[in-house]
């Protein structure tokens, strides 16, 4: 039971109220009116007044603005159900919404297969969704295709004047959705198949096609929708075009590499999605299967507004991970293909961290046209975050991005903070045991010793052993082609204690030459900035030999070295080297080696965490 509900009546539902509005004189939204009264009068719907109930209510709290219509207002307000009503005892509106989508399959699979728009009810959902049938041949050149058509109501209504605050009398005293009974919601898990939670966010699409036609989608989805919400709750059809902001939304430090984005209106989903110059920035290319992982600051505290990381060959083909903001903060991870994002593949889960303002890290990890995305708080202790998104259709070209929006809302801006962003591996979370050939597609793995178990995924690291009666180098590298002209950096996450001259870290190859940022045991705990003839640097290592992050960085005609303990604040090393006297940079990788000098025994392992590239400077994606 909800303490202190108080009801609303619910609009008159019948075909002539539904139909009293007026609607502009337009061919396409005659179309709809068309299909609303075909439908409200088939033999499935017209001797139920349960069913068109529901779905006048449906549309009039979407007309408030809503985004959820949740268990205990559709049994207050179309089931007549007390305040005792309690739907882990009684599953009658879950019974009901699926008695409407039932009927509605029936009615578009029968009478209604050559009807020129569709109406479904998505599972999980109390909200009808609206698109054009496209096996149908168009009544007018307006007509729009599956992807140009499809409307999201729920979050179309979150840019409409509709969205406004509530009159005292009318249900001011509704409990607010985001206060959600932690015993419903865990235990509502078993309660009814084939239903989501009563007071869970729904997985419903975020996106509303558009199109510079005011004839087109928005106003014959708007009429729809006004058409349901019953004479007197919405007197006008207003354009729901995205209005932007003059100023870019984005910033860039090149010294530290850290982004920003400040959300405005728009978002990525559908085809030829609109969104501020800047709300997506386009960084390093995945041109090979690995890890796409940045560090993110966001605090999203209204619906709509979302941020994050993708991997993308375009605005209409991208896989993307990041916080969302519904009635709570979520997580999403979802794609979209050709312009149609795939709401049966997306996953939104609750993030109990998503209002503490703390960093989140965000990995997509990706394998052919198989991905998976883990999340972390330290960037030690990865999570995997649901199931596995599979595009039927690789990527091309794919490049690594970072986004973040208000939504199709005119909400307060809010700012998208990001920092150690990069492509590369990662290993955790992969088969434990000796590497195999062509296990990681691109990367090459040179051993100086002639033994097959010395190099294998262990505990969540790339472990590299050395025999204890030879001397030996070890080498896991990939060919890559520095960006001329951009500032960039290759970096290596790493853990062991030099001992006994071993030595351990990042390896720049070019056309004239070499740069080695190692950790060694030389005079004692050393950080040692290396090049060809001995023109080496070496700095004081951190006590106690703790994981270090290596990074070679070029910027302003110049390689740098520096290392950090925490990947966030790092030790510059003072010696600067002019990128001209190395020349074109051919590879980089890691290096695991022993001093030619030093005698055979035993040693600890070197273990690689991650290995990466970026970029300093990022371009924004192009609508």
């Amino acid at each position: 039971m909800r303490p202190n509900s108080k009801l609303m009546p619910v609009p008159d539902s019948s075909a002539d109220a539904i139909l009293a509005l007026p609607v502009p004189p337009d061919r396409g939204i005659e179309d709809c009116e068309r299909q609303v009264r075909r439908i409200l009068d088939s033999p499935l719907f017209s001797g139920s007044k349960r069913l068109s109930e529901f779905v006048a209510f449906s549309a009039h709290a979407a007309m408030e603005g809503r985004t959820e219509i949740d268990q205990y207002e559709v049994a207050a307000k179309v089931l007549n159900r007390a305040d005792d009503f309690s739907p882990l005892d009684d599953a009658s509106v879950r019974k009901l919404a699926s008695q409407v989508r039932s009927k509605l399959e029936e009615y578009f699979q029968e009478q209604g297969a050559d009807d020129p728009i569709l109406v479904s009810l998505p599972k999980r959902s109390y909200v009808l969704r609206f698109r054009v049938n496209d096996a149908v041949a168009p009544s007018t050149p307006e007509t729009l295709s599956t992807e140009e058509s499809e409307i999201d109501i729920a979050e179309a209504q979150l840019n409409s004047p509709a969205n406004l605050p509530a009159p005292v009398d009318a249900g001011a005293d509704r409990p607010d959705k985001a206060q959600v009974r932690p015993e419903d919601s865990d235990r509502e898990k078993t309660a009814g198949e084939g239903e989501r939670r009563a007071n869970e966010p729904l997985p419903t699409s975020d996106r509303v096609s558009r199109r510079t036609n005011p004839g087109g989608v928005w106003v014959a989805g708007m009429a729809i929708l006004a058409m349901l919400a019953g004479a007197g709750i919405y007197q006008g059809i207003l354009s729901l075009r995205p209005r932007f902001v003059a100023d870019a939304p984005a910033s860039v430090d090149e010294s530290s590499g850290k982004f920003q984005i400040v959300t405005q209106t728009g978002d990525l989903r559908g085809a030829g999605g609109e969104f501020a110059p800047g709300a997506v920035l386009v960084g390093p290319k995945m041109d090979l299967d690995g890890d796409a992982t940045v560090r993110m600051q966001f605090l999203p505290e209204h619906a709509g507004q979302h941020g994050g990381l993708m991997i993308a060959q375009d605005a209409d083909n991208y896989v993307r991970f990041g916080s969302h903001f519904k009635v709570r903060s979520m997580l999403e991870f979802g794609h979209e293909m050709k312009g149609v994002y795939s709401m049966t593949e997306s996953r939104f889960r609750f993030d109990p961290y998503g209002q503490s303002g703390l960093p989140l890290w965000l990995t997509i990890r990706k394998e052919g046209e198989k991905f998976t995305a883990f999340r972390s708080h330290d960037r030690q202790h990865w999570e995997p975050y649901e199931s596995v998104q599979s595009l039927s259709q690789p990527l091309t070209h794919p490049v690594a991005s970072l986004y973040a929006f208000n939504g199709l809302t005119e909400n307060p801006h809010v700012t998208a903070q990001f920092r150690n962003f990069g492509v590369g591996l990662q290993f955790h979370h992969r088969p434990e045991g000796p590497i195999r050939a062509g296990e990681f597609p691109g990367w090459n793995t040179q051993a100086g010793c002639d033994e097959s178990n010395l190099i294998s995924v262990r505990e969540q690291a790339l472990e590299f052993r050395f025999p204890d009666d030879k001397i030996c180098t070890n080498e896991f590298s990939r060919n890559w082609e520095a960006p001329s002209g951009e500032p960039w950096y290759v970096e290596v996450h790493i853990d062991f204690q030099a001992l006994n001259g071993n030595s351990a870290g990042i390896v720049v190859k070019a056309e004239k030459g070499r740069v080695r940022l190692v950790r060694r045991d030389l005079n004692g705990a050393s950080i040692m900035l290396e090049r060809d003839l001995d023109r080496d640097v070496h700095v004081r290592d951190f006590p106690g030999a703790p994981p270090i992050f290596l990074r070679l960085t070029a910027r302003d005609g110049y390689l740098t070295g520096s290392f950090s303990r925490d990947g966030e604040e790092y030790t510059e090393i003072s010696t600067r080297i002019p990128l001209k006297e190395l020349g074109q940079i051919r590879s980089y990788g890691l290096e695991a080696a022993l001093s030619h000098w030093m005698q055979p025994g035993s040693r600890p392992p070197i273990r690689l965490l991650s290995i990466e590239h970026g970029l300093l400077a990022l371009k924004p994606m192009k609508p």
